[in-house]
């Protein structure tokens, strides 16, 4: 028989819980290992990209505990000290799309909670953002627009070389 937590352990003297441990073992059932909330460990935060030329990328995180309960906290500055820091997200996910950012350079952290108590806040993450400069908008764009007409004038010759024939 397999015993599991459900929540977050909450057991308040260590007697207790060490002696509920050994009947659980003596039993020949698996003791509830808890996360005692206020040993949360910080969760692991990383980026699908540490450059970004589109403006766009995902942030990843996990929590070192697993529980339907524990919700995070990302927060994003453009100072690594975290100084100027706002909320970008709070709640259960473990990832973001962040998306529509100006030139510059973005500083994340996460951090859990779990019950009333939070973790560290995760490693952080820097991500430089530098989009493609106009000018090779531009000639892109261009380019494709040659292409479009090259087409579009070969498709309407084969159709008049078809009509005749």
């Amino acid at each position: 028989m397999l015993i599991t937590a459900t929540s977050s352990c909450r057991l308040k003297t260590r007697c207790f819980r060490h002696t509920i441990a050994l009947v659980f073992l003596s039993l020949g059932m698996v003791y509830p290992l808890c996360v005692r909330a206020d040993q949360l460990n910080p969760p692991s935060l990383d980026s699908s990209h540490t450059n970004s030329d589109a403006g766009y990328f995902t942030l990843h995180w996990k929590g070192a505990e697993s529980s339907p309960e524990q919700t995070f906290l990302l927060q994003q500055s453009t100072l690594a000290d975290f100084s100027s820091a706002h909320i970008l997200y709070h709640g259960s996910d473990s990832s973001r799309v962040i998306s529509g950012l100006g030139d510059g350079q973005y500083y994340y952290r996460v951090r859990a909670t779990l019950a009333d108590t939070s973790s560290e806040w995760s490693r952080p993450v820097l991500v430089q953002v530098k989009h493609h400069s106009l000018t090779e908008a531009l000639i892109f764009f261009i380019a494709g627009a040659i292409v479009f007409v090259f087409t579009l004038i070969f498709l309407i010759s084969s159709s008049r070389r078809n009509r005749v024939s």
